[in-house]
């Protein structure tokens, strides 16, 4: 058995050896390449599920930010209220007790000034008006 081949001949047998070399070692570069897609497939599945997550916990927070306002809201008018409240008890305290204060010390320096003029009168010894 003679094995005769023309430069035509050997060349496509070189061309399908190398093809079969290649497809062999191309299969484990295509398997890894099917497990990276497949990871990042789960990547983007676990991605997908945390983003969902986040944007309940944004919405939740946004809910208890609104009602932080409303309590930080109504705190103010307490305050104001409050303030408003203070400001009327002074007013309707100040003049009552202004003049209960003057009223006190007028009544003290009257005092003061009726015995010291009774004990003025009675070291002089002109205590019963001649006069009459």
């Amino acid at each position: 058995m003679t094995f005769s081949a023309n430069i035509y001949e050997i060349s496509v047998l070189l061309i399908a050896v190398a093809f079969v070399i290649l497809v062999v070692a191309m299969i484990p570069a295509l398997l890894q390449t099917k497990r990276t897609i497949k990871a990042f497939e789960d990547l983007t599945l676990e991605s997908k599920r945390t983003v969902e997550s986040v944007n309940q916990i944004i919405k939740k927070a946004g809910e208890r930010a609104e009602d932080i306002d409303d309590v930080v809201k109504q705190a103010t008018e307490v305050s104001r209220k409050v303030v408003g409240l203070a400001d009327s008890v002074v007013d309707t305290v100040k003049l009552p007790l202004i003049t209960l204060i003057s009223t006190v010390i007028g009544a003290e320096h009257g005092f003061r000034s009726f015995f010291r003029r009774r004990k003025e009168e009675k070291e002089e010894g002109g205590g019963d008006d001649v006069n009459r």
